[in-house]
């Protein structure tokens, strides 16, 4: 096995018709790059991705549709040594990069359709009743007492999940309330901190006896040691994020495909790029360059109107590139972690009962 290697996955990407120039293609391109412990773990390892920009000004593309070739076809997009530099200097960290296999990965989350509705609700009825006055403290319980019962704590429902007996109602409040506390559980482990009346001094203690649970804080990383914790590929990622940034850095190449080298009607086929390009010669770099992966993608051409990809599940609610959300989602017009927040403020610290008895006097 090589001390180091270097990988590039080319995606073409159909991206619309541009009336006058012909069909649009992003290339998203995925660099992977591994090393043995021997290896330093700095981006000046890998020569070809010390200016990304540059070494691409010397690869020669190709795309193929159907019967069409076309040949070094226009580039759009502008990459920019200044900006790669800047973004991923030398002394970039490098972890070698391992494909992660997230099948199977369970992912916590909560119903917000049900809390959206429960919010949405009770602050509805709350002011309907109050009328032009503020609502009576009998009001806020008759309103709250979903909160005013105790709710499972983010243990008890974590144990719950784990539990493949145990079913939960994702309709009822409570549950859905239950499980968005377990999601903003912080990672941290849990500690019990007391805090006893100082009596010593000469000045007495304003504050009295105590004890709360809270979170460990976890210590942020050294200052000098944080450039070792995002590595190249995390960067990479993050990028996902900024278009004009993914062009600038080279990671995504726009390119147009003329109109009288396309076909002339209707079809759906692959889109695949082929290249050309030489990486620095394994003797003098030390690094093993393996055969790119260049994925095809199924794309449907319309003449003079579209060029997109071509969803093949049916059952995906996407139309012309764009969700539709009338049959499996809702838009929720308000900010559902922050009115449940809200709501937590409310409830009672301690004693519901006696709370419960207040509030009917």
């Amino acid at each position: 096995m090589a001390d180091k290697t270097q990988h590039i996955m080319w995606t073409a990407l159909p991206n619309g018709y541009v009336e006058g120039l012909g069909y649009k293609v992003s290339v998203l391109v995925s660099p992977e790059l591994t090393r043995t412990p021997a290896v330093p773990h700095t981006l000046d390892e890998f020569p070809d991705l010390l200016d990304w920009p540059a070494t691409l000004s010397n690869v020669k593309f190709t795309f193929t549709f159907h019967n069409a070739v076309i040949e070094n076809p226009q580039l759009e997009s502008t990459p920019n040594s200044k900006v790669w530099t800047s973004v991923f200097p030398p002394s970039t960290f490098v972890r070698s990069h391992q494909f992660e296999d997230r099948r199977g990965t369970t992912v916590l989350s909560y119903p917000i359709d049900t809390i959206h509705d429960f919010i949405h609700t009770t602050y509805a009825t709350l002011v309907s009743e109050a009328g032009e006055e503020l609502p009576e403290r009998i009001d806020h319980f008759r309103n709250l007492r979903k909160l005013v019962e105790k709710i499972p704590e983010p243990n008890e429902i974590l144990a719950a999940l784990r539990d493949p007996q145990y079913q939960l109602d994702p309709d009822d409040p409570r549950t859905a309330l239950a499980l968005l506390q377990a999601y903003h559980r912080p990672l941290s482990a849990e500690e019990t901190v007391v805090y006893h009346k100082d009596t010593s001094g000469p000045e007495e203690d304003p504050r009295e006896d105590a004890k709360w649970r809270t979170h460990k804080l976890v210590k942020l990383p050294d200052e000098l040691k944080f450039g070792e914790l995002i590595d190249f590929h995390q960067i990479v990622s993050s990028t996902n994020q900024y278009h004009g940034l993914l062009r600038k850095l080279g990671l995504v190449l726009d390119f147009i495909l003329p109109e009288d080298k396309m076909p002339g009607i209707a079809m759906t086929e692959h889109l695949r790029v082929r290249l050309n390009w030489v990486p620095t010669a394994e003797a003098a770099s030390k690094v093993k360059t393996l055969d790119d992966t260049r994925p095809f993608t199924m794309t449907r051409l319309e003449p003079k109107t579209a060029f997109q990809p071509v969803n093949q599940d049916a059952s995906t609610p996407v139309i012309d590139g764009y969700l539709k959300i009338a049959d499996r989602f809702r838009l929720m017009q308000i900010d559902v972690d922050g009115g449940w927040h809200k709501d937590q403020e409310l409830r009672p610290v301690s004693g519901n009962h006696a709370w419960c008895s207040q509030a009917r006097t």
